[in-house]
């Protein structure tokens, strides 16, 4: 039969008396510190998309087994790719914007 043992505590909880409360907002801002640098590494984009394509991205993604990042991320090279290489022609697509940042809205196929 196995010895019972219990589970690891925090260091830091065991001994409140020694470890001030100067020192714990200390070891706390570190952490929030380093949290905050690892998040900002990870540049993120967020796009307005319709409900189909939304689920579109999903279902490749399920169907793969990748994350829905990788499905938009592909498609986003093969794009710049094919634009690339003369491939794709956004003019018949064009509409005019009603928006003063860009002239154009695409009317995607359905």
């Amino acid at each position: 039969m196995p010895i019972p043992t219990k589970p690891r505590s925090n260091p830091l909880d065991m001994a409140p008396s020694a470890i001030d409360s100067e020192l714990r907002h200390q070891l706390d801002t570190r952490a929030d510190r380093r949290r905050a640098a690892n998040k900002a590494k990870r540049p993120k984009a967020t796009y307005d998309l319709p409900q189909p394509i939304q689920d579109l991205v999903d279902h490749l993604a399920d169907q793969e087994n990748i994350s829905r990042s990788d499905v938009v991320a592909l498609a986003i090279l093969r794009l710049a790719a094919d634009h690339a290489a003369g491939g794709v022609d956004v003019g018949p697509m064009k509409r005019p914007a009603r928006s003063l940042k860009y002239a154009w809205k695409l009317e995607l196929p359905k």
